[in-house]
Protein backbone atom coordinates (compact mmCIF):
# COMPACT_ATOMS: atom_id res chain seq x y z
CA UNK A 1 0.00 0.00 0.00
CA UNK A 2 1.15 3.68 -1.16
CA UNK A 3 2.24 5.97 1.11
CA UNK A 4 0.87 9.36 0.56
CA UNK A 5 2.92 12.20 1.62
CA UNK A 6 2.19 16.38 1.07
CA UNK A 7 5.12 18.53 1.90
CA UNK A 8 3.17 21.66 3.18
CA UNK A 9 3.69 24.84 4.74
CA UNK A 10 2.21 28.24 3.62
CA UNK A 11 5.23 29.94 4.25
CA UNK A 12 7.58 30.49 1.30
CA UNK A 13 11.04 29.64 0.89
CA UNK A 14 11.15 27.06 3.30
CA UNK A 15 12.69 24.04 1.41
CA UNK A 16 9.07 21.97 -0.03
CA UNK A 17 10.87 21.12 -3.20
CA UNK A 18 14.36 20.32 -2.37
CA UNK A 19 13.03 17.94 0.21
CA UNK A 20 10.66 16.33 -2.45
CA UNK A 21 13.43 15.45 -4.69
CA UNK A 22 16.05 14.58 -2.29
CA UNK A 23 13.68 12.55 0.05
CA UNK A 24 12.67 10.60 -3.47
CA UNK A 25 16.03 9.89 -4.63
CA UNK A 26 16.79 8.50 -0.96
CA UNK A 27 13.67 6.37 -0.79
CA UNK A 28 14.04 4.54 -4.59
CA UNK A 29 17.98 4.09 -3.80
CA UNK A 30 19.52 0.99 -2.83
CA UNK A 31 21.83 2.04 -0.08
CA UNK A 32 21.56 5.08 2.74
CA UNK A 33 24.38 7.79 2.25
CA UNK A 34 26.74 5.65 4.91
CA UNK A 35 26.34 2.55 2.45
CA UNK A 36 24.02 0.53 4.56
CA UNK A 37 21.66 -1.47 2.45
CA UNK A 38 18.06 -0.03 2.10
CA UNK A 39 15.66 -1.69 0.12
CA UNK A 40 14.78 0.43 -2.99
CA UNK A 41 10.91 1.84 -2.75
CA UNK A 42 9.02 3.15 -6.12
CA UNK A 43 8.07 6.17 -5.57
CA UNK A 44 5.82 9.05 -7.92
CA UNK A 45 6.18 12.99 -7.29
CA UNK A 46 3.19 15.04 -8.06
CA UNK A 47 4.08 18.72 -8.62
CA UNK A 48 1.29 20.56 -7.13
CA UNK A 49 3.26 23.97 -7.03
CA UNK A 50 2.74 26.83 -9.46
CA UNK A 51 6.08 27.45 -9.74
CA UNK A 52 6.83 24.10 -11.12
CA UNK A 53 10.15 23.87 -9.92
CA UNK A 54 10.26 20.37 -9.02
CA UNK A 55 8.85 19.84 -12.87
CA UNK A 56 12.03 22.14 -13.68
CA UNK A 57 14.58 19.22 -11.67
CA UNK A 58 12.96 16.30 -13.38
CA UNK A 59 12.52 17.57 -16.56
CA UNK A 60 16.59 17.62 -17.61
CA UNK A 61 15.62 18.79 -21.16
CA UNK A 62 14.78 22.41 -19.99
CA UNK A 63 17.64 24.68 -18.84
CA UNK A 64 15.46 27.64 -18.17
CA UNK A 65 11.88 27.40 -16.89
CA UNK A 66 10.53 29.73 -19.78
CA UNK A 67 11.05 26.66 -22.26
CA UNK A 68 9.77 23.92 -20.02
CA UNK A 69 6.57 25.94 -19.20
CA UNK A 70 6.06 26.09 -23.17
CA UNK A 71 5.91 22.79 -23.28
CA UNK A 72 4.24 22.23 -20.52
CA UNK A 73 1.05 24.37 -21.54
CA UNK A 74 0.61 21.76 -24.09
CA UNK A 75 -0.23 18.94 -21.24
CA UNK A 76 -1.67 20.39 -18.71
CA UNK A 77 -1.69 16.70 -17.31
CA UNK A 78 -2.08 18.09 -13.41
CA UNK A 79 -5.23 19.07 -13.99
CA UNK A 80 -6.90 15.84 -14.96
CA UNK A 81 -5.81 14.92 -11.10
CA UNK A 82 -7.66 17.26 -9.19
CA UNK A 83 -10.14 18.61 -11.90
CA UNK A 84 -13.42 17.07 -13.33
CA UNK A 85 -13.60 13.48 -14.64
CA UNK A 86 -12.40 10.61 -14.52
CA UNK A 87 -9.13 11.27 -16.65
CA UNK A 88 -6.10 10.24 -14.93
CA UNK A 89 -2.49 12.06 -15.10
CA UNK A 90 -0.16 10.05 -17.05
CA UNK A 91 3.21 9.91 -15.02
CA UNK A 92 6.59 10.50 -16.75
CA UNK A 93 9.66 8.06 -15.82
CA UNK A 94 12.47 9.94 -14.74
CA UNK A 95 14.55 7.00 -13.65
CA UNK A 96 14.05 3.36 -12.20
CA UNK A 97 12.94 3.39 -9.34
CA UNK A 98 11.36 7.74 -9.71
CA UNK A 99 8.22 8.92 -11.70
CA UNK A 100 7.08 12.11 -11.77
CA UNK A 101 3.68 14.20 -12.49
CA UNK A 102 4.67 17.62 -14.12
CA UNK A 103 3.30 20.53 -12.76
CA UNK A 104 0.82 23.06 -14.54
CA UNK A 105 2.83 27.12 -15.09
CA UNK A 106 -0.36 29.20 -13.65
CA UNK A 107 -0.85 30.79 -11.24
CA UNK A 108 -3.54 28.48 -10.32
CA UNK A 109 -6.40 26.65 -11.85
CA UNK A 110 -9.03 28.95 -11.11
CA UNK A 111 -11.59 25.87 -10.80
CA UNK A 112 -15.22 26.91 -10.97
CA UNK A 113 -17.62 25.93 -8.07
CA UNK A 114 -18.49 22.82 -9.56
CA UNK A 115 -15.05 21.76 -9.44
CA UNK A 116 -14.35 22.85 -6.23
CA UNK A 117 -16.77 20.75 -4.81
CA UNK A 118 -15.73 17.85 -6.42
CA UNK A 119 -12.18 18.36 -5.56
CA UNK A 120 -12.62 15.56 -3.47
CA UNK A 121 -12.37 12.78 -6.55
CA UNK A 122 -8.97 13.91 -6.23
CA UNK A 123 -8.01 11.28 -3.25
CA UNK A 124 -9.66 8.51 -5.04
CA UNK A 125 -7.42 9.51 -8.23
CA UNK A 126 -4.08 9.60 -6.48
CA UNK A 127 -5.10 6.30 -4.83
CA UNK A 128 -5.81 4.70 -8.44
CA UNK A 129 -2.57 5.97 -9.74
CA UNK A 130 -0.50 4.40 -6.60
CA UNK A 131 -2.44 1.08 -7.69
CA UNK A 132 -1.66 1.22 -11.13
CA UNK A 133 1.63 2.64 -10.68
CA UNK A 134 2.43 -0.55 -7.97
CA UNK A 135 4.03 2.50 -5.63
CA UNK A 136 5.56 2.10 -2.32
CA UNK A 137 5.39 6.16 -1.69
CA UNK A 138 3.77 9.00 -3.31
CA UNK A 139 5.24 12.95 -2.53
CA UNK A 140 3.62 15.64 -3.36
CA UNK A 141 5.30 19.24 -3.61
CA UNK A 142 3.20 22.57 -2.81
CA UNK A 143 3.04 25.99 -3.39
CA UNK A 144 3.09 28.49 -0.73
CA UNK A 145 -0.22 30.12 -0.08
CA UNK A 146 -3.54 28.63 -0.11
CA UNK A 147 -5.56 28.20 -2.85
CA UNK A 148 -7.42 24.54 -4.74
CA UNK A 149 -4.17 23.06 -5.60
CA UNK A 150 -2.93 23.27 -1.59
CA UNK A 151 -6.02 22.11 -0.12
CA UNK A 152 -6.31 19.56 -2.99
CA UNK A 153 -2.69 18.43 -2.24
CA UNK A 154 -4.04 18.36 1.53
CA UNK A 155 -7.31 16.12 0.80
CA UNK A 156 -5.21 13.64 -1.16
CA UNK A 157 -2.76 13.18 1.70
CA UNK A 158 -2.20 10.03 4.26
CA UNK A 159 0.43 12.40 5.63
CA UNK A 160 1.18 15.47 6.03
CA UNK A 161 5.24 16.84 6.80
CA UNK A 162 6.09 20.62 7.13
CA UNK A 163 9.97 21.51 6.38
CA UNK A 164 10.16 25.34 8.18
CA UNK A 165 12.19 27.88 8.79
CA UNK A 166 13.39 28.54 12.59
CA UNK A 167 11.07 31.70 12.78
CA UNK A 168 7.48 32.67 13.72
CA UNK A 169 6.14 33.65 10.69
CA UNK A 170 6.91 29.65 8.95
CA UNK A 171 6.01 27.99 12.85
CA UNK A 172 2.62 29.98 12.63
CA UNK A 173 1.89 28.36 9.30
CA UNK A 174 2.12 25.13 10.47
CA UNK A 175 -0.73 25.87 12.85
CA UNK A 176 -2.53 26.77 10.13
CA UNK A 177 -2.13 23.26 8.56
CA UNK A 178 -3.07 21.65 11.61
CA UNK A 179 -6.39 23.86 11.61
CA UNK A 180 -7.06 22.74 7.86
CA UNK A 181 -6.77 19.17 8.75
CA UNK A 182 -9.62 19.72 11.27
CA UNK A 183 -11.67 21.46 8.60
CA UNK A 184 -10.66 18.43 6.10
CA UNK A 185 -12.17 15.89 9.03
CA UNK A 186 -15.30 17.73 9.72
CA UNK A 187 -16.17 18.01 6.14
CA UNK A 188 -14.97 14.64 4.37
CA UNK A 189 -15.02 12.20 7.34
CA UNK A 190 -11.12 11.81 7.23
CA UNK A 191 -8.09 13.57 6.79
CA UNK A 192 -4.75 12.99 6.64
CA UNK A 193 -2.10 12.69 9.87
CA UNK A 194 0.47 15.40 10.30
CA UNK A 195 3.67 13.61 11.20
CA UNK A 196 4.88 17.38 12.79
CA UNK A 197 7.54 20.28 11.68
CA UNK A 198 11.24 19.99 11.24
CA UNK A 199 13.65 22.68 10.41
CA UNK A 200 15.49 23.16 6.92
CA UNK A 201 17.89 25.43 5.04
CA UNK A 202 19.03 27.43 8.46
CA UNK A 203 22.32 28.74 8.84
CA UNK A 204 24.18 28.54 12.08
CA UNK A 205 23.82 31.86 13.41
CA UNK A 206 20.13 30.75 13.71
CA UNK A 207 20.43 27.90 14.93
CA UNK A 208 19.74 29.11 18.32
CA UNK A 209 16.05 29.46 17.54
CA UNK A 210 15.08 26.06 16.46
CA UNK A 211 14.23 25.04 20.18
CA UNK A 212 12.60 27.68 21.06
CA UNK A 213 10.54 27.04 18.06
CA UNK A 214 10.31 23.30 19.31
CA UNK A 215 8.93 24.57 22.46
CA UNK A 216 6.44 26.51 20.97
CA UNK A 217 5.00 23.70 18.81
CA UNK A 218 5.16 21.30 21.78
CA UNK A 219 2.55 23.58 23.53
CA UNK A 220 0.55 23.42 20.77
CA UNK A 221 0.32 19.74 21.53
CA UNK A 222 1.43 19.42 17.54
CA UNK A 223 4.43 16.90 16.79
CA UNK A 224 8.15 18.04 15.93
CA UNK A 225 10.95 15.85 14.78
CA UNK A 226 14.64 15.03 16.29
CA UNK A 227 16.43 15.34 12.90
CA UNK A 228 16.51 18.60 10.90
CA UNK A 229 18.44 19.89 7.70
CA UNK A 230 20.28 23.09 7.98
CA UNK A 231 21.91 25.26 4.97
CA UNK A 232 24.30 23.05 2.77
CA UNK A 233 26.38 23.84 0.20
CA UNK A 234 26.05 20.39 -1.53
CA UNK A 235 22.25 20.90 -1.65
CA UNK A 236 22.54 23.86 -3.33
CA UNK A 237 24.46 22.92 -5.86
CA UNK A 238 22.14 19.88 -6.50
CA UNK A 239 19.50 22.71 -7.40
CA UNK A 240 21.64 24.38 -9.77
CA UNK A 241 22.56 20.94 -11.38
CA UNK A 242 20.17 18.70 -11.09
CA UNK A 243 21.58 15.97 -9.52
CA UNK A 244 21.12 14.06 -6.94
CA UNK A 245 23.38 14.06 -3.50
CA UNK A 246 24.50 10.92 -4.21
CA UNK A 247 25.96 12.16 -7.65
CA UNK A 248 27.91 15.33 -5.93
CA UNK A 249 31.23 14.98 -4.45
CA UNK A 250 31.93 15.84 -0.64
CA UNK A 251 27.71 15.38 0.06
CA UNK A 252 28.39 12.81 2.57
CA UNK A 253 27.19 15.17 5.47
CA UNK A 254 24.05 16.21 3.53
CA UNK A 255 23.31 12.57 2.72
CA UNK A 256 23.11 11.67 6.15
CA UNK A 257 20.88 14.65 7.17
CA UNK A 258 18.52 13.55 4.50
CA UNK A 259 18.60 10.16 5.29
CA UNK A 260 18.08 11.06 9.21
CA UNK A 261 14.86 12.80 8.47
CA UNK A 262 13.64 10.35 5.97
CA UNK A 263 14.23 7.74 8.63
CA UNK A 264 12.53 9.18 11.05
CA UNK A 265 9.68 10.21 8.69
CA UNK A 266 9.47 6.48 7.67
CA UNK A 267 9.41 5.42 11.36
CA UNK A 268 6.70 7.68 12.42
CA UNK A 269 4.30 6.20 9.72
CA UNK A 270 5.42 2.83 10.91
CA UNK A 271 4.20 4.14 14.36
CA UNK A 272 0.66 5.38 13.54
CA UNK A 273 0.11 2.36 10.99
CA UNK A 274 1.05 0.01 14.34
CA UNK A 275 -0.50 2.07 16.83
Amino acid sequence: MAHIITIANAKGGVGRTVLCWHMAHRLSEPSTGDGKSNKPQRVLCVDLSDDCDLSFLFLKKHDCHQKMCTDLEKEFDISNLIGKGNKLPRPKIYKPGIDFIAGEPQRGLYLDNSQRQDISSSYKKIRQLAYQGNYDYILIDTSPGQGDKYNAALLMADYIITPSSPDIFSVLCFFTIEDSIKKINSQFGKSPKSLGIFFMNYKKDQAEYIEPMKELVIQHKYSTFENNIPFSESIKKTMATKLSLREMRNSYVACRRIDNVTAEMMKKIENINFS
